[in-house]
């Protein structure tokens, strides 16, 4: 088994900051949705009331920020930039105010060329973090083992540490006892003698045991998992149909539903009142964030009139 970025819509050396992300879920009455979108030029971090209104820019510099995720209380969202030149784990108040570098895994690749160039670059990278409900951990993936893995720190970046190889997109269970993460399948061609890479979705523990697989279809991708706030469904993203889309199941496997079917529909993440989810979608030309109801009814474009790309939202409960 391996995991790969690129088979997940996102580079190896950017650790998809545009790519699939996604935050915890937290209980509660809906709060504020953050996002991450180009339309001031590069990707900053922005957040809006859950109708789309009140939009806040919250970063704003010269290089890329993704990722978003806010802590269980809702005072911080834990992101990450390459501001200081490759992609680090910051975290930053509510109002983007304290922005702060809590992985600091710069390396140093002066003199190397080729591939020893790209593998030091690449060992540099952290990505997609989470917060813990408790608030004091975040889950990431790095590449600073020689290969893609999930990791966990303290939440002020101390204690780094390695909870798997192999694993991206990792996001908490309500309950703190589970993550749930996307990982990469070899599965030989018989045709060809070839390897063809599958994507399932797998569960670990925190203390890295128990690890197995939650959804697996044989031939299709899975991946982007999310929890709902309840802990008793799963949201995740599979191209069965021939085209990226969510899907809704129990967490044990049953009551397996096709949520969204107009455009590519990927990072599905619940509300906090557990009745929507929020979805970046191009049913309407453009990476938009829409919100869509998990039983019935019309799905909200939240950032339509944009020409730019909107994306990765995640919603905190309301304080």
């Amino acid at each position: 088994m391996r995991a790969t970025a690129i088979a997940l819509g996102c580079s190896a050396l950017t650790l998809g900051l545009v790519g699939s992300a996604h935050g915890s879920a937290f209980p509660g009455e809906n709060g504020d949705v953050v996002f991450t979108s180009n339309r001031t030029g590069n990707f900053e971090i922005f957040t809006m009331s859950p109708d789309g209104s009140n939009v806040q820019q919250l970063t704003d510099n010269t290089s890329d920020d993704g990722n978003p995720s806010w802590a269980a209380g809702g005072r911080r969202i834990v992101f990450a930039s390459n501001r200081t030149g490759n992609s680090e784990i910051f975290v930053m108040n509510a109002d983007g105010s304290n922005q702060r570098n809590l992985s600091r895994n710069s390396t140093d690749c002066t003199g190397l060329t080729g591939e020893d160039l790209t593998t030091c670059e690449a060992e540099g990278e952290d990505g997609q973090p989470s917060f813990s409900p408790d608030g004091r951990s975040i889950v990431f993936v790095s590449f600073r083992a020689s290969g893609l893995g999930l990791w966990l720190m303290d939440s002020d970046g101390s204690n780094q540490r390695q909870l798997s190889e192999g694993g991206v997109q990792p996001t908490w269970s309500p309950n703190g006892e589970w993550i749930a993460y996307s990982d990469g399948v070899d599965q030989g061609d018989e045709v060809n003698d070839d390897a063809v890479l599958d994507t399932d979705i797998f569960l670990i523990r925190p203390d890295g045991t128990d690890k197995h697989a939650l959804v697996s279809i044989e031939g299709e991708k899975e991946f982007a998992p999310s929890w709902s706030p309840s802990g008793r469904q799963i949201a995740f993203v599979s191209d069965m149909t021939g085209r990226d889309q969510v899907y809704v199941m129990n967490i044990d496997g049953t009551g397996m539903r096709q949520l969204t079917t107009s455009g590519a529909n990927t990072d599905p993440a619940w509300s906090a009142d557990g009745e929507y989810i929020y979805v970046t979608s191009t049913r309407n030309g453009n990476s938009d964030v829409v919100q869509v109801p998990v039983d019935s009814g019309k799905a909200v474009n939240l950032t339509k009139g944009n020409t730019t790309r909107d994306l990765q939202p995640n919603s905190r409960p309301a304080r």
